[in-house]
């Protein structure tokens, strides 16, 4: 079996990806949003899977609260 090397970037190759000299503060806030909205939206729809398997009588509580949290979780 032959193992490919798996090659671990440097903290120069971050920096040259990253360029942080050319962020600036809206970079930030607009990362916050980007964060604020999926919680958001997250949410909703954890909400909304849970209601939905409620009316499936195949499904029980807990198996409709795992769903509905791995969905909010995927929305993240």
């Amino acid at each position: 079996m032959i193992w490919a090397q798996v090659q671990i970037p440097s903290t120069e190759d971050l920096e040259n990806f990253v360029n942080a000299d050319q962020l600036t503060i809206w970079d930030f806030v607009w990362a916050v949003l980007v964060i604020i909205i999926s919680m958001f939206l997250a949410r909703i729809v954890r909400r909304g899977v849970r209601s939905l398997l409620a009316k499936i009588p195949q499904v029980n509580e807990e198996t409709g609260l795992l769903i509905s949290r791995a969905s909010g979780w995927i929305i993240i």
